[in-house]
């Protein structure tokens, strides 16, 4: 197992620029905070990693050259697990072991459900800012603020029978040994039959299939107004492509599992039918200058790395940078810095997490009394010609 430590430490401005009252030069007087991530950068899903981190990254040089944290700049650690559970679990503690006073991360739904239990038991302030699956629980040390499938899919199916209302008998294929494509499907399907939409068969596959021919050949042949699935996006983009070449030529959901990462880019031809769960995308927004400067940065950002395809899809990269921030003021405001021992600093971030409601950031975060994450929901729908996601719906017609 190859694990990637990145310590990030940007010079500050000059000792005249002050944040919440600490000058840029007292920053650098006081000993780093260490925080800490459990990212995919390798594997499978390595891109998605990489494009977490461009994310992160931002905000982690915004705050330490703003002045950084009551005199102390982030330190980030960033932990390669190759988006493999059981080494999630083993960058929760070599986190652990690292001093991170917080750890943001992992990426998947499989992972959270392992790794939340884990940072409980080491007491290690834990916050996911990705994963879908519903019912894995919060406790007062780890706590998750995506949204998860629970709240995604219905949001963005009603918008999708909104344009769709012709829709009526669907297919629903997923892959059932993942744990967030199995749980996703199953909001799906319940969501369907709440409103009158008929799941005329549901197809199983596995993350490893190749050959989809047999599963596509089957889901054509029950004629279906529509195919929902769920899956990681390797798969899923066999599948897409596979209902391309049957001729398999209807409306195809697939849970938010796809909306980050590089589906635009690759899908090709057969996204033109194609569409996800999102609260992000590459337009930008008309009088929302805050997100505009960030997609800007954003993509700036990652031009020159050549594992990310361009344009680089943000995603989900807007909530991962407000984590930062909201992280870095929860810290402010409990007066930690480099030299709060290090079990008190836990402590103190975990009284925070108890007492975050929200926060105002490039979205709009709230936090339920589960402990739970949300955000606003859209359908979003792949441009093949443009290779990046747009909402589906016009504005007005979202809510």
């Amino acid at each position: 197992m190859h694990s990637t430590l990145k310590r990030l430490a940007v010079l500050g401005l000059a000792a005249t620029v002050a944040v919440a009252g600490v000058s840029g030069a007292a920053a650098q007087t006081k000993p780093a905070i260490k925080v800490g991530a459990i990212l995919p950068m390798t594997g499978p899903i390595g891109t998605v990693g990489k494009m977490i981190v461009a994310a992160i990254e931002l905000a982690v040089e915004d705050i330490n050259t703003g002045g950084g944290i009551n005199g102390s700049k982030i330190e980030l650690m960033v932990e390669d697990d190759q988006a493999n559970p059981t080494q999630s679990v083993l960058m929760a503690r070599r986190n652990a072991q690292n001093n991170a006073v917080i750890v943001l991360g992992p990426v998947t739904g499989t992972s959270w459900e392992n790794v939340a239990p884990t940072s409980t038991a080491l007491k290690l302030p834990t916050i996911n800012f990705n994963s879908l699956k519903p019912q894995v629980a919060n406790s007062e040390w780890a706590m998750r603020i995506h949204p998860n499938d629970s709240m995604m899919i219905p949001e963005s199916m009603k918008q999708f029978i909104k344009l769709h209302p012709n829709v009526k008998r669907i297919v629903v294929m997923a892959d059932m040994k993942e744990a967030s494509a199995e749980a996703g499907a199953q909001e799906i399907i319940k969501f369907a039959r709440a409103n009158g939409l008929t799941v005329v068969d549901t197809i199983d596959f596995q993350t490893a299939t190749t050959d989809f021919s047999p599963l596509v050949i089957k889901a054509r042949g029950q004629q279906p107004d529509a195919v929902f699935s769920t899956g990681l996006l390797p798969t899923v983009l066999k599948l897409s492509k596979e209902m391309q070449t049957q001729g398999l030529d209807v409306p195809h959901f697939n849970n938010s599992m796809v909306w980050p990462g590089a589906t635009p880019n690759v899908i090709g031809p057969a996204g033109k039918n194609f569409f996800s769960a999102g609260f992000t995308t590459n337009e930008q927004i008309a009088g929302n200058e805050r997100f505009n400067r960030f997609l800007a940065r954003y993509e700036e950002r990652v031009k020159n790395d050549t594992a990310i395809p361009k344009p680089a899809n943000v995603g989900n990269g807007t909530l991962q940078y407000d984590t930062v921030h909201m992280v870095a003021k929860m810290m402010r405001d409990k007066g930690i810095d480099g030299n709060t021992p290090i079990t008190r600093a836990r402590e103190l971030m975990r009284d925070a997490m108890k007492e975050l409601q929200g926060f105002d950031g490039l979205v709009q975060l709230k936090i339920g009394a589960d402990r739970n994450g949300y955000v606003r929901s859209h359908l979003v729908r792949v441009d093949p010609d443009a290779k990046i996601w747009r909402y589906a719906l016009p504005a007005d017609q979202r809510m």
